[in-house]
C-alpha cells in the first residue's frame, strides 16, 4: 500500500513548524523593533503557540495510542504462544511420560 503525502502526522508536523517559525519571527520583530501593532496584532504569536501546544498533545496522545495497541496486540501474541506451549508440553507428556 502506498503512503499518502499528506497524511494527518505530516499536517500536524507543518503546522508545529509554521506556528513555531510564526513565534520565532516575532520575537525577533519585537526585539528589533521592527514590530509596533495594535493589542489585537499581539494575540498572534500566543494563537501559534497555542497551536503548537496543541499538536503537540495531539502527537504525544497518537504516539500512547500507538504503544497501547502494540502492547494489548503484545499480550494477545504472549497468550497464544502460552496455550501453544501447554499443548506442546501436554502432548510431551502423553508421549513419555511426566516432564518434570
Amino acid at each position: 500500500m502506498k503512503k499518502q503525502w499528506l497524511n494527518t502526522d505530516r499536517i500536524l508536523t507543518i503546522a508545529f513548524w509554521v506556528s513555531l517559525s510564526i513565534f520565532i519571527g516575532w520575537a525577533l520583530g519585537k526585539m528589533f523593533g521592527l514590530i509596533r501593532s495594535p493589542e489585537i496584532i499581539e494575540f498572534i504569536p500566543y494563537v501559534a503557540v497555542g497551536i503548537s501546544i496543541g499538536v503537540a498533545y495531539q502527537k504525544v496522545t497518537g504516539m500512547i495510542s500507538s504503544i497501547n495497541k502494540r502492547t494489548i496486540k503484545l499480550e494477545k501474541d504472549f497468550e497464544e504462544t502460552s496455550r501453544k506451549l501447554i499443548r506442546i508440553e501436554t502432548r510431551c507428556e502423553e508421549r513419555h511420560g511426566k516432564i518434570r
